[in-house]
């Protein structure tokens, strides 16, 4: 009965290590798309008008 209940724990350790992994790489997610979104908000304010055309034309073939 020992054994069964030892391997219970590890088990649950195991969960609470991959729960910890999980979060960890999700709130990187989340701060990588902030900073994608906010270099992308800065640059759309200088970004010229030939450059905005140019990228128009790529994205519209």
């Amino acid at each position: 009965m020992s054994f069964l209940s030892r391997q219970g724990e590890s088990v649950d350790a195991n969960k609470a290590s991959e729960v910890k992994i999980l979060k960890a790489v999700l709130w990187i997610y989340i701060i990588m798309c902030l900073a994608i979104a906010g270099l992308n908000y800065g640059y759309a304010g200088r970004a010229s008008a030939c450059g905005l055309r140019t990228l128009h034309r790529q994205l519209s073939d």
